[in-house]
C-alpha cells in the first residue's frame, strides 16, 4: 500500500490503572482529534467512523460535512456508496441459496446464466466468489464514469467481454473482477425467483435491523444520503450517483456506519447463516498449483500477526470506504469517506504486541503518525 495514504492499524491494550470508562472517553476524544485533523489536511468533506468491541459499537461519529452545497453535517447515520464491501453482502446471498439447496459451489455457471460463451463452462461458481474465475474485466466505456450514471441491462455488459479470451483457466490464478460478482448477482436472481435487492432485504437486512441500507439510485429522494466528490484539475467536482444496475452487486449499496456495525454483530452470533458457511466464506483460496491467495468469498482473510482478521476495502464514484475485522480480539474498524482522494478506506494494517487503534498519513508538513490505547 502507498504511504501517503492514510493507514489504519486497529488494537487493544489493557489499561492497569485507569477506569475503563475514562480510558474509552479519553480515548475516544483524541480520535475525534485525530480524524478531523486528517480530514482537515488532506481536504476531505466527511468521514464516519465507528468501533465496534465483540459486536457492541463503543464509537460512532461522523466528521465534516456530508454535501459541500448545503453544508449538511456527517453523522452516523448518513449512508454512503459502499463500492466492493457490498461483495460480501453477494456471496452471503450465494451461500444462503448454497444452504436452501438451490445452488451448489461446484457447479458450472453456464447452468444458471443462459447466453454465456461455451469456453465458460468450465467456470463454477467458487472460482466467481474466490476471484479465480479467469474472467475478463467488463469494458465501460466510454469510462466507468460515464458508465454509473445509466442503467445496464446485465447480460449486456457480460457481453462486452464474450469475445475475450479468460485472463487465465478456472482455478489457475487469481484477479479482483467486479464482473464475476455481477454474475453472482444474476445467479442468486434466477435461483431465487425474486430480484437480488429483494432477496438481500428479506433474507439479510430486515432480519438484523439493517433498516437504512438500500442500493444507490441517482433518482430516488434518500435520507441521509452523503454526496461524494473527486477532484479535476485540482478543483473539486460532484460524482453523479452510481444507478442500480450498473454497480449491482459488485458494489451499488448505500449503508451507514451504524449498519454496518450491525453486520458485524450479526457475524459474532449467525443469524443469516451458519456457522460452517461463514468459516468456509473466511477460508483462504487454495489454487489447482496448491498456492493459497488471502482471500475467501467476498472477504480478505490475510491475518494480522497471527490474528484472525477480515475485512474489505470500497472504492465507488466520489467514496472511499473500509471495514476492518480483527476477529482474533474481538475489535472492529469501519471508515466511510466521501472523496476519492481520502484512500480513507485503504489501510494497512499492522499489530504489534499492543493492541491499538493508529492513524498514520503524509501531509504536507510531513509525515504524521498518531496512536490511541482503546480498552
Amino acid at each position: 500500500m502507498s504511504m501517503n495514504r492514510m493507514l489504519l492499524w486497529a488494537g487493544v491494550v489493557l489499561p492497569m490503572a485507569v477506569p475503563a470508562a475514562a480510558q474509552r472517553y479519553s480515548a475516544g476524544a483524541r480520535i475525534d482529534r485525530l480524524v478531523e485533523r486528517y480530514r482537515l489536511d488532506r481536504k476531505v468533506p466527511g468521514l464516519a467512523v465507528a468501533v465496534v468491541r465483540n459486536g457492541v459499537v463503543i464509537k460512532a461519529k461522523g466528521y465534516g460535512v456530508s454535501n459541500l452545497e448545503l453544508g449538511s453535517p456527517v453523522t452516523p447515520k448518513t449512508l454512503f456508496g459502499l463500492g466492493s464491501i457490498s461483495k460480501q453482502f453477494t456471496a452471503t446471498a450465494i451461500m444462503q441459496l448454497v444452504e436452501d439447496g438451490k445452488v451448489s459451489l461446484d457447479e458450472s455457471v453456464t447452468r444458471y446464466l443462459d447466453s454465456l460463451p461455451a469456453h465458460w463452462s468450465r467456470i463454477k461458481v467458487r472460482h466467481l466468489l474466490s476471484h479465480a474465475s479467469g474472467v475478463p474485466e467488463e469494458h465501460w466505456l466510454p469510462s466507468f464514469v460515464e458508465f454509473d450514471r445509466f442503467e445496464h441491462h446485465h447480460l449486456d455488459v457480460l457481453r462486452t467481454v464474450f469475445a475475450d479470451t479468460l485472463d487465465f483457466p478456472p482455478g489457475a490464478g487469481w484477479a479482483h473482477r467486479n464482473s464475476a460478482y455481477r454474475m453472482l448477482g444474476m445467479i442468486v436472481e434466477k435461483a431465487s425467483g425474486e430480484s437480488f435487492w429483494s432477496f438481500l432485504d428479506r433474507r439479510t437486512f430486515r432480519p438484523i435491523g439493517m433498516t437504512a441500507t438500500r442500493s444507490s439510485d441517482p433518482k430516488s429522494i434518500i435520507p441521509n444520503r452523503a454526496k461524494g466528490y473527486a477532484k479535476e484539475r485540482g478543483r473539486i467536482v460532484n460524482r453523479d450517483a452510481v444507478t442500480e444496475t450498473a454497480a449491482f452487486s459488485e458494489g451499488a449499496l448505500m449503508l451507514s456506519v451504524l449498519d454496518l456495525a450491525k453486520w458485524d454483530s450479526a457475524l459474532y452470533r449467525p443469524r443469516v447463516l451458519s456457522q460452517a458457511s461463514l468459516d468456509q466464506m473466511w477460508t483462504p483460496t487454495t489454487l489447482n498449483d496448491g498456492s493459497v491467495r488471502p482471500y475467501g468469498f467476498g472477504w480478505s482473510v490475510a491475518p494480522t500477526n497471527g490474528v484472525r482478521t477480515v475485512g474489505h476495502g470500497g472504492l465507488l464514484p466520489g467514496f472511499v470506504t473500509n471495514i476492518s475485522r480483527f476477529v482474533g480480539k474481538g475489535l472492529t474498524v469501519i471508515v466511510l469517506g466521501n472523496a476519492e482522494w481520502s484512500r480513507a478506506g485503504q489501510y494497512s494494517i499492522r499489530v504489534n504486541d499492543q493492541w491499538r487503534i493508529c492513524f498514520e498519513w503524509r501531509a504536507g508538513d510531513g509525515y504524521h503518525v498518531e496512536m490511541v490505547d482503546y480498552p
